[in-house]
């Protein structure tokens, strides 16, 4: 069976068996049902260990190789580190929890130069991504720092209403963020950055990437902000509205991920589309926060108006049109970008 077999639909078998934590079973009438894609159970599991899409628990043998290499990486090359299985991070709490509980280090080990055992499968270690620099903001005149502050503040108001202010509240049911939606963002804040020297698997999530992506474009509101996102979206325990608020952020300075393949119609309608999901998971999909929207003056605030209104034009959105006009949103600013980066007025 040739592997290319398999390629076209290595996005969707991650996200469904690792991400979603399907069962094969489940993966295999999946793809079947909407792919007309059949192959064997046998197939399937020879292509999962060529991906490295392992999960399970690990066992006390990994996490001796774990405690292990770490150690060595640490004192012999002075590198901390990173640890993957299928794709997923193993985080430094629980590398140090299960290292006392599972694996004893003896400092023959722990010192030695001699050559580490092989890698067992499914697993991956790499260096942290840093920044290489250290950025200083000046908080006081950013426009975002201003505008997060002003929905922060209406947000904490007693029983804030949602009909009367920007506060941004948690989504919930269907809209709840999954670790799908997640991992998709910390995808597109990879390919934001150039990483030229990172030898990551493009399946591996890294929460320091993650966080290093984030100390070069945005600033934070309080010290550690970022870490703290990085690790939540990672482990899928962040609330819906701080991934919202990432969203904005990104959306306010026009910050979209680079696709391989440029700039196409499709993924400009795709980008439409999550703009105008987020404006509904963010609860102002409704007159009345489009017009506080407008309101507030405020630079960010504007910014995005005006992406949300192009957004809306170039999906034929009539009814997020309909209430931006309404709300007083000027139809003959130059908003409408094309493929050609042109811009058009929307009249």
């Amino acid at each position: 069976m040739a592997e290319s077999d398999f390629e076209p639909f290595k996005l969707e078998i991650e996200r469904l068996y690792i991400h979603e934590n399907q069962t094969l079973a489940h993966v295999m009438d999946y793809m079947v049902s909407k792919y007309s894609f059949i192959k064997s159970s046998s197939q399937y599991s020879r292509q999962l260990k060529k991906w490295g899409f392992v999960k399970g628990r690990i066992t006390a043998d990994e996490w001796t190789w774990i405690a292990n290499k770490q150690n060595k990486r640490k004192h012999n090359d002075q590198k901390e580190s990173e640890f993957y299985i299928g794709g997923n991070q193993v985080h430094v709490p629980k590398v140090k929890k299960a290292k006392y509980r599972d694996a004893y280090v003896s400092s023959i080990a722990r010192y030695s130069t001699a050559p580490s055992p092989n890698t067992p499968e499914g697993l991956f270690v790499c260096t942290p991504a840093s920044p290489g620099m250290h950025l200083i903001w000046n908080g006081e005149s950013l426009p975002w720092l201003r505008f997060i502050k002003l929905v922060r503040h209406m947000g904490n108001e007693v029983a804030p209403s949602p009909s009367s202010s920007l506060a941004i509240f948690s989504p919930r049911g269907a809209n709840v963020p999954s670790r799908t939606v997640n991992y998709e963002l910390m995808h597109r804040l990879s390919t934001i950055i150039p990483w030229n020297t990172l030898s990551h698997p493009p399946n591996m999530h890294s929460s320091s990437r993650t966080s290093t992506a984030l100390r070069i474009l945005m600033p934070e509101e309080f010290p550690g902000q970022h870490d703290a996102l990085s690790t939540d979206l990672n482990n899928s325990t962040n609330k819906g509205r701080d991934r919202i608020s990432l969203e904005l952020f990104l959306l306010s300075n026009n910050i979209t991920s680079q696709d391989p393949g440029g700039r196409t119609e499709r993924n400009i309608r795709s980008n439409d589309e999550r703009v105008i999901q987020m404006l509904s998971d963010s609860g102002w999909k409704d007159l009345k926060h489009i017009q506080i929207l407008l309101s507030t003056r405020e630079p960010t605030a504007e910014a995005i108006a005006e992406r949300v209104f192009a957004s809306a034009l170039r999906l034929h959105d009539v009814d997020v049109v309909r209430m931006m006009l309404e709300a007083r949103m000027d139809p003959n600013n130059p908003l409408v970008e094309s493929i050609s980066h042109d811009f058009l007025t929307p009249l």
